[in-house]
């Protein structure tokens, strides 16, 4: 089937190319080479830039620089056999007439979020918004485990969506025992990385740090966040906890540096609620072969999670101290289950397997066959 790709033409629409969809698209471009193109529509942040610049790959059609091509991009993407669409201008979507492929995290990001009066127009927002894509049987691409339901409480994409997610790079494919081997004998390293914002609750390396006190653990935390003036004072806060336990505390890391970070670390701590969309660094640290301990609120969790098998998740505060001092009785399981996670990643849930099962899916007539991996029915 992969000849037939060569005749295809993809677009993909979003605000900027981020390292969260770069491999993505790149991918697309390795198999269409100038049949692909990705559109972006409002341009990074100086932030953003400082962080990752895609914008200047041969394939990037920058519409926020230049308006004047509008018309442009509007035959392309009417001419597009797939058309991937994140953030987009309406303008530029509203005339295509063939089923696309819409991706999104979840809407709701409060903790306990009800059908209330200001939810309720927030979801007839969403249908205003999005309901011409229903008038071409388009798809939803779930980028969060919650994506389904509170569409579909917008009526919209009933029947129509499907597992994905972000893609950064990882370390897909790559010999991580060659480069880091991690052996049992040695201290048992936890990681901990993210900016600091409360919804990723921090706080949980000390409820993790007090149990391997506990125990007599010979172990490690690095505590990875950028610095700013809530870090300063939550560390202020927990000086006592810090000092007691053996907590590392590491500033900004490039993303190459936190994947090495990663690769030397045997559990990593996801303890992020519903305020994270997905989690692109839960992917990264199972690529990284670490066990990981994850946050069913998240939007990755139980998208990439299966737990007891490639990781373990929790709810409640209660149930991650159970989950600690459960791989702690039994420290096999910190290995079979990093061991998992790796190749769950290398071999079903990265980038490669999304393109390939998307050109799949759109040559096969939208028949998707596919399990536990992107474009499985969800």
């Amino acid at each position: 089937m992969e000849k037939e790709y060569k005749n295809l033409k993809v677009v993909m629409m979003s605000n900027w190319l981020s390292p969260h969809q770069y491999e993505i698209a790149k991918t697309f471009h390795d198999y269409l080479g100038d049949n692909f193109k990705f559109i972006s529509c409002f341009g990074p942040t100086k932030f953003k830039k400082q962080i990752a610049n895609y914008e200047d790959e041969t394939f990037v059609i920058k519409f926020y620089r230049d308006n004047s091509k509008k018309e442009e991009i509007i035959r392309l993407v009417n001419d597009a056999d797939i058309c991937l669409v994140g953030s987009f201008d309406r303008e530029l979507l509203i005339h295509r007439n063939k089923p696309s492929f819409f991706m999104a995290e979840h809407v709701f990001k409060d903790r306990h979020y009800k059908i209330n009066p200001i939810n309720l127009l927030r979801l007839i927002h969403l249908h205003k918004i999005y309901n011409f894509l229903d008038d071409t049987n388009s798809f939803l691409l779930c980028n969060s485990a919650f994506s389904k339901k509170q569409f579909n409480l917008a009526r919209l994409f009933k029947d129509r969506t499907l597992k994905f997610g972000y893609f950064p790079r990882g370390l897909v494919g790559e010999d991580v025992d060659k480069m880091f081997p991690k052996n049992k004998n040695d201290v048992l390293t936890l990681l901990w990385s993210g900016r600091f914002v409360g919804w990723k609750h921090p706080e949980y390396i000390f409820y993790a740090a007090k149990i391997l006190n506990e125990k007599r653990v010979n172990y490690a935390i690095r505590f990875v966040c950028p610095k700013n003036e809530q870090r300063e004072a939550f560390l202020l806060r927990h000086a006592k906890e810090i000092a007691a336990y053996n907590i590392e505390i590491l500033d900004f890391l490039p993303n190459n540096d936190l994947l090495d970070l990663m690769s030397k670390s045997h559990i990593y701590l996801f303890t992020s609620d519903n305020g994270e969309g997905f989690g692109a660094v839960l992917y990264e640290a199972m690529s990284a072969k670490c066990c990981c301990i994850g946050n069913v609120r998240a939007g990755a969790a139980n998208l990439l999670l299966k737990n007891g098998e490639n990781g373990f998740v929790y709810r409640t505060k209660r149930q991650f101290k159970k989950q600690i001092y459960k791989i702690l009785n039994d420290y096999q399981q910190i290995e079979d289950n990093a061991v998992e996670a790796k190749k769950f990643i290398d071999e079903k849930y990265n980038y490669r397997v999304a393109v390939k099962n998307i050109l799949d899916f759109y040559l096969s007539g939208y028949q998707s066959n596919y399990v536990d991996e992107p474009m499985s029915k969800i």
